[in-house]
């Protein structure tokens, strides 16, 4: 799941990576789009390597685990993954906040009915607060919006449901801080809290575990069709890029390159990755390291220059 796969991948077929396509509102580069386009139509299968790919799924999609290991260039990046876990733990220390409230009720039935009633609320408040949150901060519709008109409009709607949830974590704040203070449950109120998150990262895992092997599947089935139009898996390993997008125009193949195509690649160039956005001594999945990252961005000018015969600025 690395950028300058892609980017040497497109050099390869003989298109600038570096180059932008000045008709779209948003301005990634060739290379940056291709691999933002792969994310967003939800791309699993990265590498082959099904534990691997669970690894780098889980650090896309997972708010916390994400915000310490999300691959670099991510649509998702650090900063607006922070903004989203800040504003679901405020939101989450509310409900807490009343829990621990509702300890103080002296009727058990009640109490725990209460209880009860403010776990499901607050389990579906987050789960849609976290579901609109990642998709207004990442805002995949407005990938290739052409007019700027739409852009604006998307925009627009964009913030206004980002500063909508920024309201509702401002009454939850305040509501938590009045409810602790006034009932001095404070002790309660942190014991609830921790132990409500533990159990909520704890299932999103699970959740994401499920959600990979469905995508997994998806991912299986295209790629398996994919062989059958060109003639089986030794012939999608011989052909490149330029090669297979018609083909996989004709399928409606949803990604613009397999793993397969960035795994050979790979074997070609010498290349290594470091796993999700990890360190370059991260030991759990890093791999001989031919190049430095800076040194292997300079190659792909080279090389983009060397087919071209011109020089581009670097």
């Amino acid at each position: 799941m690395d950028l300058e796969i892609y980017e040497g991948i497109l050099v390869e077929a003989g298109i600038d990576p570096k180059a932008y396509d000045k008709k779209k509102q948003r301005m990634y580069t060739n290379g940056e789009r291709t691999y933002r386009h792969d994310i967003f139509k939800g791309k699993t299968i990265w590498t082959g390597d099904r534990c691997l790919d669970f690894a780098l799924f889980v650090a896309s999609n997972h708010v916390m685990i994400g915000l310490f290991v999300s691959p670099k260039y991510h649509p998702y990046t650090p900063r607006k993954r922070f903004i989203t876990l800040a504003m679901i733990l405020i939101v989450g220390a509310m409900s807490a906040a009343w829990s621990a409230r509702f300890d103080k009720v002296s009727r058990t039935l009640h109490r725990y009915g209460m209880k009860l009633l403010v776990s499901v609320c607050n389990g579906v408040i987050l789960f849609v607060m976290e579901l609109m949150l990642k998709f207004c901060l990442s805002c995949p519709c407005r990938e290739n919006v052409e007019n700027e008109w739409c852009n604006s409009c998307c925009k627009c709607v964009s913030k206004t449901v980002v500063y909508f949830w920024l309201l509702v974590t401002a009454v939850a704040l305040i509501t938590m801080l009045v409810l602790v203070i006034r009932f001095q449950i404070l002790e309660t109120f942190l014991v609830i809290f921790c132990m409500q998150f533990i159990t909520s990262w704890t299932l999103q895992c699970v959740g994401l575990y499920l959600k990979f092997r469905k995508g997994w599947k998806k991912d299986t089935q295209a790629i398996e069709q994919l062989q059958e139009k060109v003639g089986g898996y030794d012939a999608l390993k011989e052909k490149r890029y330029k090669e297979l997008l018609p083909l996989k125009k004709q399928i409606k193949f949803p990604y613009y390159i397999t793993h397969t195509e960035s795994n050979e690649w790979m074997e070609r160039t010498n290349y290594a990755y470091d796993c999700c956005g990890c360190k370059k001594n991260c030991a759990c999945f890093k791999k001989k390291k031919a190049t430095s990252n800076t040194s292997m961005g300079v190659a792909l000018m080279d090389m983009y220059d060397a087919k071209h015969g011109q020089g581009m600025q670097r």
